[in-house]
């Protein structure tokens, strides 16, 4: 026997009774032990059976056996099951579910949200410090941004809430291709988070901001806020700046101003990614459950929400920020644009749609048409939460399960995957590292169905898109904003009227009849690019490539151009005595098919070098001085730079050098003259 924490005994299975032992069978065949173990630290600790656990004790102290049932609420409900003294988890699993009988109170998909809501101001900071950035002064950081700007088209100094680069998301993938797309056009991107994380502004304080510090892709360090700015200011040249603000989260407004300041950038966006410049919640959910549409804030509407009574305050610093700043407002949807424009009447030189992403015809492929008749495979992609459909998802995947029609999936990283009784955890994810990851693990689990229940307008929504491209059919509601429009817009899947929809839609079996339908005739394939970013944005129309590479030396921090003729390029070289005198070749980025899933080279591209002269005498591909940093492996008469490649040219004065003509690359607008 063993003994409880409340002094209750447990009895092993060989001293149990029949009827004791068939209860229990029942109960294990349907208990999550992971959640059991994982909610339950003394039962985990103590190394005991789950199921024998609540049968003996667990359901007397009001544990619940898994997510979807409430073993206090189910005794209160049903006085007869408790003055009976009947397990209440075993009874409804044989009888109260055929009774009507419900397994947890209505509205528990919201209750925890709404419980657990807080003021911006009563939620604390998440503060994440890498062991590896170190401390940066004013110079120290001027030091790097000057460095790297030693012959650049231009500084672009980019705000959000966190380290992109670590970090999977959207918002995240955007921006690393934004800083990849302005570096191919010979632009150094800054890129500034807030080291104490948070949703909401930053309030107010007498301390120090410090910031997390990557440049061009690679964290730099941590720096005040203020140290920021002096090394902005401090920056001497005419290189052409940028101000990108892609969130506020974490931020103080009056911080940006100042940065701003220091910068005196030649164009300011903000981008819309949520709608958090409009209230501290930035999904517009009030109380973190309900969608409010953004009313004035001295509203009803806005007293009875756990953001309201900071709402006046944060609309007016925001507000500051905007008149301080002439920001060129950027949305990714018109429907994003129109809802942040009331929610944030904040005056801006101009506004404009600009989508992050697009779904284009994918060239020879033929859809697959399969006979398959297995269950139809639903999946939830992205983090567990509310704000994203997950309650709605983990009910209909409770309700749904003895079906035996579907069969449900979560496809998220690793560390937000979460053990559940009758799903399929799947490790994957969209990163800067690999920006097409969760539609080659869609395709790979042959999703037929993919839910996006966000209740709440979605500025962009870029789980719809990466499902349709994985050839999946996209299950959304007519709340979910730009989501619904592009599963519209694209024909693939369904928009519903809202939540009780799409458990009818399921559980009458439409959904299945869907899939099966889809999979004998499948529509044709969908492939998608990325692409929609301030290194995109155009004002005036101007493209976004040329076939000029923009082919420069770079030599003890000064820019040397050459004489072009057709395809060669002649560069002369100050005199020196200096036999290892080093150079960098630097260019524009050649635009590649990494962009799109079917993409396969996923390199970064300089120019293609076909000849290499020094003082008339060939460099061949093979020479160690075109082995330095920055020179991919050779191929069949080129070779290929990254952008910034060192070459060895000792005391020569004329640099010889021949490309191929190739195709087109990278040109970020906003960096033109």
């Amino acid at each position: 026997m063993d003994q409880t924490a409340s002094g209750r005994v447990l009895l092993h299975a060989d001293n149990r009774s029949d009827a004791e032992a068939g209860e229990q069978a029942v109960v294990a065949a349907s208990l999550d032990a992971a959640f059991y173990l994982r909610r339950y630290g003394d039962v985990r600790e103590a190394r005991l059976d789950p199921a024998a656990h609540y049968c003996d004790a667990g359901w007397r102290e009001g544990r619940d056996p898994a997510e979807w049932f409430d073993t206090s609420f189910y005794l209160r409900a049903n006085p007869d099951i408790w003055a009976a003294a009947v397990n209440p988890f075993w009874h409804f699993l044989v009888q109260g579910c055929h009774e009507g009988r419900l397994p947890q109170p209505q509205g528990r998909i919201w209750r925890r949200e709404l419980e657990t809501a807080l003021p911006p101001a009563q939620r604390p900071a998440y503060w994440s410090v890498r062991d590896d950035a170190p401390p940066l002064s004013a110079a120290a950081l001027g030091g790097h941004v000057q460095a790297a700007c030693c012959g650049a088209r231009g500084l672009v100094v980019a705000l959000s809430h966190d380290r992109y680069i670590e970090v999977p998301g959207g918002t995240q993938l955007l921006i690393a291709d934004e800083q990849r797309k302005f570096n191919g056009d010979g632009a150094v991107y800054l890129h500034l988070s807030p080291v104490a994380a948070r949703l909401g502004l930053a309030p107010p304080q007498d301390g120090p901001i410090w910031l997390n510090v990557i440049l061009d892709g690679a964290m730099l360090g941590i720096a005040t806020a203020e140290d920021a700015a002096e090394a902005l200011s401090a920056l001497p040249g005419p290189v052409r700046r940028l101000l990108v603000v892609h969130n506020l989260h974490g931020q103080q407004p009056e911080t940006v101003v100042s940065l701003a300041a220091a910068l005196r950038p030649s164009r300011s966006i903000f981008w819309v990614h949520d709608f958090g410049a409009g209230c501290g919640s930035p999904r517009l959910l009030r109380n973190d459950i309900a969608f409010c549409g953004a009313p004035p804030a001295a509203s009803m509407a806005c007293r009875i929400c756990v953001y309201g009574s900071e709402r006046a305050v944060h609309l007016a610093r925001v507000d500051a920020l905007f008149r301080g700043v002439a920001f060129d407002l950027v949305a990714p949807s018109a429907i994003a644009l129109d809802l942040w424009q009331r929610a944030a009447p904040v005056p801006v030189a101009s506004v404009s749609v600009h989508g992050h992403a697009a779904l284009l015809p994918c060239p020879d492929s033929t859809p697959p048409v399969t006979l398959d008749r297995s269950p139809a495979r639903v999946a939830f992609v992205g983090y567990p939460a509310f704000h994203k459909g997950w309650g709605v998802f983990r009910e209909l995947a409770l309700a749904a399960r003895d079906l035996g029609n579907y069969q449900f999936f979560h496809f998220a990283s690793a560390d937000a995957l979460l053990a559940h009784d009758g799903l399929t955890s799947v490790a994957a994810e969209t990163s800067p590292a690999q920006p097409f990851g969760m539609v080659r693990a869609l395709v790979a689990w042959r999703i037929d169905l993919v839910l996006a229940l966000s209740p709440w307008p979605e500025t962009f929504g870029y789980v719809p898109l990466e499902a349709i491209a994985a050839g999946a059919d996209v299950v959304t509601t007519e709340a979910s904003g730009n989501a619904a429009a592009e599963v519209s817009a694209a024909g693939r899947g369904v928009v519903l009227a809202d939540d009780a929809a799409v458990l009818d839609w399921f559980l009458h079996g439409a959904a299945a009849r869907h899939a099966m339908a889809r999979r004998r005739d499948p529509m044709a394939p969908l492939m998608l690019r990325h692409g929609g970013s301030a290194a995109t944005l155009a004002f005036d129309g101007a493209p976004v490539s040329t076939t000029d590479p923009d082919l420069h030396l770079l030599l003890d921090g000064v820019r040397i151009d050459g004489k072009r003729a057709l395809n060669r390029w002649r560069f002369r070289l100050p005199r020196t005595s200096s036999e290892s005198r080093t150079l960098r070749l630097r260019s524009r980025h050649f635009q590649p098919v990494w962009d799109t899933l079917h993409g396969a080279d996923t390199r970064r591209l300089g120019v293609a070098v076909t000849s290499l002269r020094l003082n008339g005498k060939r460099v061949a591909a093979d020479d160690a001085r075109r082995r330095a940093a920055g020179w991919h492996p050779p191929e069949s008469g080129w070779q290929w730079t990254n952008g910034d490649a060192k070459l060895c040219v000792g005391r020569a004065q004329r640099l010889d050098v021949g490309l191929l003509p190739l195709g087109t690359y990278w040109q970020a607008p906003l960096l033109a003259p």
